[in-house]
């Protein structure tokens, strides 16, 4: 597998590890409520990150972070307590577009944060990662590293602005979302309702698009989770066809015995064969105009920057703008449902700016009668500065 190399990367490797555990402090003046456990952390992200982990290792379901970017425009300080000498003469430094050694920095400032943020994910955890082509290159060989290229699921394309300033080569309006897995085979992804979907193919019934895999994966997909949803039905040739996980081991259908029989017997499945000779079985969608869930790589239209700096003038009662390149909450709130978190899960940001991520938490809590919680961590003074106006802003969102 091809590996990564950069200035100060043999100093941070273990840099995690030497990070000093720290207490949080309660600050009651910024409280919005007693009852809520919900966290707001100020302070640098990574001790916040070590000071998580006696009480939240392994326990984070879903992560989303938006670092920075790296575009040379942002001017973020690489301010980390390591001992090299090398890196020392980095530390408060601005980091801009004139500075030869940024991108070793920025990795620098990642790595020891990613590894945290593994260690705090659950086994059937799911991290999300904003990224540009500054740094999405770099990113995807440290992330590669920490969490395994197996553990990849995708790289998203997010249209990010509708226009944009005029450019020498191509005019870039999008970014991305990278999608990583603490272990692929515990991961269950529910995807997002679509309006209708083409039905692109065609068989002696008529038209037809490809659903769903009936094989069930992820958390609960194991032959003694649900030994009832273990049996066979008849394959293309005559053969059995048993539900068989991703890693070889024995599975379990989504459907019960009499519903999986009756796909069959009306021609309405998939068999598609791997490698080993073993099926991943699909269900075929003849009704186009069902809103059906499906898993998209590519967001457009609805998760444009825009929409995220309009609505928080719309919820600071404001003409000016609140936060540069805040993040819309569909984006954020589809995320998680892709991400098929419980009612009871807890959403981690340790890159915490417009807040938008516990907006989207309580966007989806609203929606399902949920309880998940939400932890983030910001670096600069956003939450105290806008601490007036944001209170107010707070009651008016759904708890």
């Amino acid at each position: 597998m091809p590996t990564l190399n950069w200035i100060g990367k043999d100093e941070i490797v273990q840099h995690d590890k030497e990070v000093k555990f720290k207490l949080f402090k309660k600050v009651k003046g910024c409280s919005v409520g007693d009852k809520s456990k919900n966290l707001l952390i100020h302070g640098d992200n990574l001790e916040a990150l070590k000071a998580l982990m006696p009480y939240y290792q392994r326990q984070i379901k879903c992560i989303y972070i938006d670092p920075p970017y790296n575009t040379g425009n942002e001017n973020w300080v690489y301010n980390d307590n390591v001992n090299s000498p090398k890196i020392k003469k980095w530390l408060k430094s601005k980091v801009n577009r004139e500075d030869l050694t940024r991108h070793d920095k920025w990795l620098c400032m990642m790595y020891p944060r990613l590894k945290l943020l593994k260690e705090l994910l659950s086994d059937d955890g799911v991290i999300f990662i904003s990224i540009d082509d500054n740094e999405q290159a770099n990113l995807k060989l440290i992330m590669d590293d920490i969490f395994g290229e197996k553990n990849f699921i995708t790289q998203i394309t997010r249209e990010a602005i509708k226009g944009g300033s005029q450019s020498k080569f191509i005019r870039n309006t999008h970014d991305y979302v990278f999608v990583y897995a603490k272990e692929i085979n515990f991961v269950e992804f529910s995807g997002i309702e679509q309006e209708g979907i083409s039905l692109n193919l065609k068989d002696e019934k008529g038209p037809y698009a490809v659903g769903r895999e009936l094989n069930k994966w992820g958390a609960g997909s194991r032959r003694e989770d649900a030994p009832g949803m273990w049996f066979p039905i008849p394959g293309p040739d005559g053969e059995e066809v048993y539900p068989i996980r991703n890693d070889g081991s024995e599975g379990r259908w989504r459907l019960g015995k009499k519903n999986m029989l009756k796909k069959v017997k009306d021609a309405d499945v998939i068999f598609k064969k791997r490698d080993d000779g073993t099926y991943i079985v699909y269900e075929k969608i003849r009704d186009g105009s069902t809103r059906i869930k499906q898993f998209i790589s590519i967001f457009k239209d609805n998760y444009i920057n825009a929409k995220g700096s309009e609505r928080l003038k719309k919820l600071f009662n404001t003409e000016r703008a609140i936060f540069d390149y805040s993040k819309p909450v569909e984006l954020i709130l589809d995320l998680m449902i892709m991400a098929n978190l419980e009612k009871d899960a807890i959403v981690l940001d340790s890159f915490a700016g417009s807040g938008t991520t516990a907006h989207a938490v309580m966007e989806l809590n609203r929606e399902d009668k949920g309880n998940r919680k939400f932890i983030l961590i910001e670096m600069e003074d956003h939450a105290k500065s806008k601490l007036p106006r944001a209170k107010a802003a707070w009651r008016l969102l759904p708890s």
